[in-house]
């Protein structure tokens, strides 16, 4: 049916030289099998909610073309264009709405409105609806594969998605999560691979996503960083380093080099000399002024079984004691050191960063897609790190008002899954009978949300205990829990939320307890 509405608004498209206001909401002036004549004084308009579930409002309002009150309005409906006439007509609206609750997800139905003008009619610009999917889709959806046959997918979250559906075309192997990422097993190496993830909400389900053609070639890639920081003499400078696609073990070898020494593949270049090797290296007097860096290698003729870290700081005299961080004279953040380097492509890490002139950061970004701030003072801000495309080297950039800083080759991808952290905090005091928030209920919701600003999965129960309950008290206990998680949603738009309820109630029935479960 959508395909022929469209073909039909195309048509009339072209005839009247009109383009459409929104792509589910289409406003056009003509239509097969009205004669009645348009005037641009009335409007038929359309509110709400036009997602699959929802519900929506029609209006019908205006003047006559003489600018006097109609004595009669109509709205007529049907599915049907071709056939839109008076005897499919809704209730006669008079500058009144009515509420219409959406159909399926891209069905959808045309509407025209008529006025009565000193007892002639006029038609309204009719409009036609098409109701929008209640899921949304993923981006930045991306595969990796793996040895043994796997593949590690992760995806941005989807707007109202509960669950994930990841598939791989040939075979049709599958992977389930309510994650954003999950690994297909079962795989054949070398094959040509096409894998789609489809967001899901109960039985509706969001448009899939394509990878396109994804070869399942083990890749290897590796990334390493130091510990950073003001070293001395006696200090352990550690090598953080992520190995991707290969379980060979790498070797590590530590040198010591007149200049700096950024990240490349290969073994340091410049004036360098090798002093150690293993994943740590003791400073010694010999490396006091000198810039001491590691470089990891894998057995592989891949280009990327390589990599040297970045080496920026040199080796402080030994027993000095390291500078405090000096901050920048015109008021831009410093970085210091970032000592959890390594995080998920999934996204979702926290990662702190250490400097000065962070307690004013206005956004950090890593690879240039913005991070989440968590909190912040003026020596360091922690950030929950965006998904991302691919492994390996990320630079990450802080800004303040005053400018900003950027290290080069910070943050480490791999695509091990990120850690979750699950918060949980109960809401008491609701009524039996109650099935709306109270302005306190609302201030203890709108509290939990401000102080929680990563997160992303909300589920509201009403949990109970003692005898069972009845179906009229469940319901309640439901709706209650359903007002708790859609209040949330009305403050942060990005939530997921679910809510439940128990099937026991407390004996006294006096109160409900509402326990809002935080994942992050």
């Amino acid at each position: 049916m959508k395909k022929l509405l469209a073909l039909i608004i195309a048509a009339v498209f072209v005839f009247a030289g009109i383009a459409p206001a929104k792509a589910d909401l289409t406003y056009f002036d003509s239509m097969p099998g009205w004669s009645i004549p348009l005037t641009t004084s009335a409007a038929l308009t359309v509110g709400g909610s036009i997602k699959a579930g929802g519900s929506y409002t029609l209006t019908l309002s205006g003047q006559c073309p003489d600018n006097t009150a109609p004595s009669a309005g109509l709205i007529y409906e049907t599915t049907d264009p071709a056939t839109l006439i008076a005897s499919s007509s809704l209730a006669p609206l008079s500058v009144t709405t009515a509420a219409i609750q959406s159909g399926a997800a891209n069905a959808g139905a045309t509407y025209g409105g008529i006025i009565t003008c000193s007892g002639l009619n006029y038609k309204t610009r009719f409009v036609a609806v098409t109701f929008e999917s209640a899921v949304g889709s993923p981006v930045n959806f991306s595969v990796f594969p793996q040895a043994a046959g796997t593949a590690f997918t992760t995806w941005g979250i989807a707007d109202g998605a509960t669950s994930y559906l990841v598939t791989a075309t040939p075979g049709g192997a599958t992977c389930t999560t309510t994650d954003n990422y999950c690994v297909i097993n079962g795989l054949t190496s070398g094959e040509t691979y096409n894998f789609s993830v489809v967001a899901r909400n109960g039985s509706a389900s969001g448009i899939a996503v394509s990878s396109g053609p994804v070869v399942l070639r083990e890749p290897v890639t590796i990334a390493v960083g130091l510990n950073g920081g003001n070293w001395r003499v006696g200090d352990t400078a550690s090598a953080q380093y992520a190995l991707q696609g290969s379980n060979a073990t790498p070797t590590i070898t530590w040198y010591r080099c007149t200049g700096v020494v950024g990240a490349m593949p290969g073994i340091p270049a410049g004036d360098c000399s090798v002093v150690g090797s293993g994943a740590s290296y003791v400073l010694t007097a010999g490396d006091v002024g000198k810039y001491v860096t590691a470089h990891v290698f894998v057995n592989n003729t891949d280009p990327q079984g390589q990599m040297t870290a970045s080496s920026n700081t040199a080796v402080l005299a030994s027993g000095a004691v390291a500078p405090a961080p000096v901050a920048d004279p015109a008021g831009k953040p410093t970085i210091v050191n970032i000592p959890n380097p390594i995080v998920s492509v999934a996204g979702g890490t926290e990662v702190t960063i250490t400097g000065t002139g962070l307690a004013g950061v206005t956004s950090v970004t890593i690879g240039g897609v913005p991070a989440i701030v968590v909190s912040k003072t003026d020596t360091s801000v922690v950030v929950k790190v965006p998904n991302a495309t691919k492994v390996g080297l990320a630079d990450l950039t802080v800004t303040n008002s005053k400018g900003s800083i950027t290290s080069k080759s910070a943050i480490i991808y791999t695509t091990n899954p990120v850690i979750k952290v699950t918060k949980t905090k109960t809401l008491t005091g609701f009524t039996a009978s109650q099935k709306v928030l109270t302005a306190a209920q609302k201030t203890a919701v709108k509290a939990l949300i401000t102080a929680n600003p990563t997160l992303t999965i909300l589920s509201c129960a009403a949990k109970t205990t003692g005898v069972a309950a009845s179906k009229s008290e469940l319901a309640k206990a439901k709706t209650l829990a359903t007002a708790t998680c859609a209040y949330a949603k009305s403050l942060k738009k990005t939530l997921i939320v679910s809510s439940s309820a128990s099937q026991t109630l407390p004996k006294s029935k006096a109160s409900r307890t509402v326990a809002l479960t935080l994942k992050n």
